[in-house]
């Protein structure tokens, strides 16, 4: 049986990233992708740990971190910034 990815949260059915890792333990999918949304809509470091330990528990994992964020603005250093600190957060993650 092939394992599966699930790349785009129900939303309307979840709120956080612990709450898809448990929708995707019950619906046999292996693996997420995650996005700067829900509670990894700022890249907090501690919430990547604290995800990361838990997706271990139900044997989930993290194959890819998505981040959409615009390079154009007038701020793009401060894009920069942000996206580096994704790139932490892919780390914790394992992705």
């Amino acid at each position: 049986m092939a394992d599966f990815c699930l790349y785009m949260p129900p939303l309307t059915t979840i709120g956080s990233y612990r709450e898809m890792v448990d929708y995707a333990a019950e619906h046999n999918i292996k693996h997420l992708e995650t996005l700067n949304i829900l509670d990894l809509s700022t890249p907090d470091l501690q919430v990547a740990k604290d995800l990361k330990a838990y997706a271990d528990s139900k044997g989930i994992t993290f194959p890819c971190v998505s981040v959409g964020i615009s390079l154009v603005d007038e701020d793009r250093k401060a894009a920069v910034e942000t996206l580096k600190r994704y790139a932490d957060i892919a780390k914790i993650l394992g992705s």
